[in-house]
């Protein structure tokens, strides 16, 4: 079934992102199940890092975007931490990270 979660992941890899830093939250099944669907078919998807919090996984992009140089997808569920947001938002963008 192609639905917005597939044609969302076929995007990232068109654009060329190769790895996605995620913190799976309560509101991404469907997105879990378009990799699913994709790997079980053969289509190229990002390789998916899974993280345990949100701030690992921004981290994590931010440093391997740094030193690959190449642009990657943190997923998170900002809004499980809000206080937090605003560092974590713009420390790439402060930095100049692609990610």
């Amino acid at each position: 079934m192609y639905t917005a979660s597939t044609a969302f992941l076929e995007a990232l890899t068109e654009a060329g992102i190769g790895y996605i830093f995620a913190n799976w939250g309560s509101d991404h099944p469907a997105l879990i199940e378009a990799l699913a669907e994709a790997r079980a078919t053969g289509r190229a998807v990002p390789a998916v890092i899974t993280c345990p919090n949100e701030m690992v996984a921004l981290s994590a992009a931010h440093g391997f975007a740094q030193v690959s140089g190449q642009p990657r997808r943190c997923w998170c569920m900002w809004n499980a931490a809000p206080r937090r947001w605003p560092a974590q938002s713009t420390m790439p963008i402060r930095a100049g990270c692609p990610c």
